[in-house]
């Protein structure tokens, strides 16, 4: 994303506590607006294959946010944050949304270029929702990745709720 400017808001479907691996943050890490440097690391318990290798924050103590089912994190992409390992047993489920401005451009090349050469989440086909005014960059690519739906339990669900709108 180009210029980097995105908020993230997490929204809790389970109770998330630091038993079952809570998001974890530095607190202030985002002011300096940095992005600190990751690795790729394969290893199977890691959800995300990046971890944080950054000299800068060495001693940080991270901070749990527990949140309870319904609750709500809202943060902004510079602030470091991870989870560990849910090792309790109890389901840790959320639902993630990422706001950019319609300045900013989504790159799905880019995102294609850091797929092959971190090993990270696919998002060449990730789709983008305009949810207001017009897109200012010019660059955003609101049609790639919807078709994906038509594959989808959403897609059956909305085939459905058509069906039953008809009657």
């Amino acid at each position: 994303m180009k210029p980097l400017r995105s908020v993230t808001v997490w929204i809790a479907l389970d109770d998330s506590t630091p038993e079952n691996g809570c998001l974890q943050v530095l607190p202030g890490s985002h002011q300096t607006r940095t992005l600190y440097q990751h690795r790729r690391d394969d290893r199977s318990e890691l959800t995300l294959n990046q971890v944080l290798d950054d000299k800068r924050l060495a001693g940080v103590e991270p901070r749990p946010v527990s949140l309870e089912a319904g609750q709500i994190s809202i943060h902004d992409l510079f602030l470091v944050h991870g989870s560990d390992a849910n090792h309790s047993g109890r389901r840790r489920a959320g639902m993630t949304y990422r706001y950019m401005p319609t300045t900013s451009h989504f790159d799905h090349d880019w995102a294609g270029e850091m797929t092959r050469t971190m090993g990270t989440t696919d998002m060449t086909q990730r789709p983008l929702f305009l949810m207001w005014g017009v897109d200012q960059s010019g660059k955003n690519d609101f049609s790639r990745g919807h078709q994906v739906y038509k594959h989808s339990w959403y897609h059956a669900f909305s085939q459905q709720k058509a069906a039953r709108q008809k009657t």
